[in-house]
């Protein structure tokens, strides 16, 4: 008989406040993350991520972008043709979301997901003092979009956030993997 899969009948009963904060210990917030890219440079904690997800519910928070870049040579395929004017354009025409507006957006919205935040054993105003590390925001639209497209449907972006956090308003690590 194999225990390591079994249930124990308790395993369904809420948890005492202490228990519970115990279980929450258990997860190990400094876990660290790549890029759907792996050979991208940075990483990020498990906190880190929990502070991206904590600052919005919704695209629609930070989709808007106002910072663009100028194709000299629309020829020439490479980075900036993903930060200009008529990529956001596109994108707004047919409801996606840019990973370029993330980037740019999230790092400026307040943390405000009080549940979220106890999860982690932080409060909201802990979680504002961290900083938004650029490769956090890029893992998660990785995540979300599961892959490294830089491109997603509004819908499916807040449908997969959605499921990122539990019942119990924390993270839910296999919703993101």
């Amino acid at each position: 008989l194999c225990t390591a899969f079994a249930r124990t009948p308790t395993a369904a009963l809420p948890l005492p406040r202490r228990a519970a904060a115990a279980a929450m210990s258990a997860v190990d917030l400094e876990k660290r993350f790549k890029r759907a890219e792996f050979w991208e440079a940075g990483d990020a904690s498990l906190l880190e991520l929990v502070n991206v997800l904590g600052r919005w519910e919704s695209c629609s928070e930070w989709l808007e972008r106002t910072r663009f870049a100028v194709v000299e040579d629309a020829r020439k395929e490479n980075m900036v043709q993903g930060a200009s004017v008529e990529r956001y354009d596109y994108a707004r025409r047919n409801g996606l979301v840019e990973r370029l507006a993330m980037v740019q957006n999230v790092p400026q919205l307040p943390f405000r997901d009080e549940r979220l935040a106890a999860w982690a054993g932080k409060s909201v105003r802990e979680m504002n003092a961290m900083p938004v590390s650029r490769a956090a925001v890029e893992i998660v639209f990785d995540s979300l979009t599961q892959s490294k497209s830089s491109l997603v449907p509004e819908k499916v972006m807040d449908e997969r956030r959605a499921r990122l956090i539990g019942a119990d308003g924390g993270f839910d690590e296999g919703g993101f993997l």
